[in-house]
């Protein structure tokens, strides 16, 4: 059964549109996405995740503090894996096993992870920083220039979950079978997109010989 995995900058709407997405189509979310707390944790900066700098003994505070995030427990705190390879194939075997019987992804680098998969739809929000930075003063209570580290802080630590666990660059076009900006649209509508892409990948699924969309699909269109 085709799955979901749904991407997203920080502001730009994913953690409103997976679980509603999940909800229109009755399926199981795994949402533990990279957050703002986690992101301080790991103290990852811009130029961090795009130039792939370590602060210390940055695996292994890395591998200490997603560990749980990706549900990937090796015994208590002290005995998580600080193998790339070991910790990713403990998180893909959660993953596939839920999108098996159907299920929205929510980060986890999930488009990375799930990149063989035909029957999985990859879906990527993004959107303007200004736009976002707002959006989270306004949602967050926080100032603009709190939502703005925060947004820097929580974007370099997905990016760099995914350059470290499959050498991808989470803003990679070729990942995603869709990308939608968030702020542009209401998140009814961004969902709305969603469901009908899956639709459209489970009636391809369904059809012999037929395989997932080959093209990806851009959505940008300004607020009415």
């Amino acid at each position: 059964m085709p799955g979901i995995t749904i991407s997203s900058e920080y502001g730009a709407g994913g953690a409103l549109v997976a679980p509603k997405v999940a909800e229109k189509l009755g399926l199981p979310l795994l949402d533990k996405a990279i957050d703002a707390d986690i992101a301080r944790s790991l103290d990852v900066t811009e130029a961090e995740a795009h130039e792939g700098e370590r602060k210390g003994n940055w695996a292994d505070r890395f591998f200490c503090t997603i560990a749980p995030v990706a549900d990937t427990v090796f015994g208590d705190t002290e005995q998580y894996s600080h193998s790339p390879n070991e910790f990713r194939d403990q998180a893909e075997k959660i993953m596939r096993s839920a999108v098996e019987t159907g299920a929205v992804v929510f980060g986890r680098a999930g488009a990375a992870a799930l990149a063989d998969q035909p029957d999985v739809l990859r879906v990527r929000l993004y959107g303007d920083l200004d736009e976002r930075v707002a959006y989270l003063a306004r949602t967050a209570s926080v100032s603009e220039d709190r939502a703005r580290t925060d947004i820097e802080s929580v974007d370099g630590g997905r990016a760099k979950y995914m350059q470290h666990l499959y050498e991808r660059d989470i803003t990679d076009r070729s990942l995603y079978h869709l990308m939608i900006n968030g702020p542009a649209l209401s998140v009814d509508e961004t969902v709305g997109i969603i469901v009908a892409a899956y639709g459209a990948l489970v009636g391809c699924a369904k059809s012999p010989g037929a395989g997932a969309p080959p093209l990806t699909r851009t959505f940008a269109h300004p607020k009415r």
